[in-house]
Formats: C-alpha cells, structure tokens, sequence
C-alpha cells in the first residue's frame, strides 16, 4: 500500500547529510510522497530546492510556525508583512500553506501574533485554493 507523509521536515540541517539514504528508507517503507512543511522565511528557499531536487516525491509546504513568532525561537517581526512574502513566494512556486497555527505550550509567546498569523495564512490558503498544515498544542478551544 502506498503511503503519503503529510508532514515532515526534511530540510533540517540533521538531516542534510544523510538525505538520500532517509529518502531511500522512507521509500522502502511504502512512502511514495511527502509534504515538508517550512516554518520561516529563512528555510523557504531550503523547502522549495528539496522539492525541485526530488519532484513528485518531495511536495513543498511554506508557512509562519508560530513558535518562530514568539518563544524560544522568537524571531521579531512584522506578521503581515511576512504573510505578504509567503502569498508572493506561493504565487512563484505552487505549495500548500504550513506549518501554521497556534502554540499555547511556548514561553514567551505573543497570543496575538501567533492568532493573526494563522487567520492571515488560513485566509490565504483559501484565496489560493491550497491546502493548509495546522500545528496545535495547548490551544485546542482557542483554535475551534
């Protein structure tokens, strides 16, 4: 039966030496395809070679994680305008959106930051008609 990962990240700096024995593991396995899902601007440009570098297995997914707007990883910045460079990046290179969402769990985090991130990458999902990765943890009643 073939299997599809739908989530992964596969340009993570651990994994770039050995990439194509991971690639050639998952295929053994029954994985035929997979998303891998970017988390900042920084790693977009590693997302979309991954997926250029293996096409039709490697489907890239670009998005705003909202540990990088507020947490351990905290990356200041302007949330729109990093929406507006998500929607010119998927208008040059088809992906889905994500990973986005919602994380309750990360300190210090701004809650509003992380909320209109996510509505403006929910929002452009929609206007591209293209699917979204959700990440959530701690913030299940928030998030319905």
């Amino acid at each position: 039966m073939p299997l599809f990962d739908a989530h992964n990240h596969l340009h993570h700096p651990r994994l770039f030496d050995d990439l194509d024995a991971v690639l050639q593991r998952a295929s053994e396995a029954g994985v035929t395809r997979m998303v891998c899902c970017g988390t900042t601007v920084a790693d977009w440009p590693d997302v979309l070679a991954l997926a250029a570098r293996f096409p039709g297995v490697v489907m890239p997914s670009l998005g705003l994680h909202p540990c990088f707007l507020g947490g351990q990883h905290y990356v200041a910045c302007n949330v729109v305008s990093r929406v507006e460079e998500l929607h010119e990046q998927l208008k040059a290179h088809p992906a889905a959106v994500g990973e986005v969402g919602l994380d309750h769990a990360v300190e210090p985090r701004s809650d509003s930051d992380q909320e209109e991130a996510f509505l403006l990458q929910v929002a452009l999902s929609r206007e591209l008609e293209v699917p979204v990765s959700i990440h959530c943890r701690r913030a299940w009643g928030r998030m319905m």
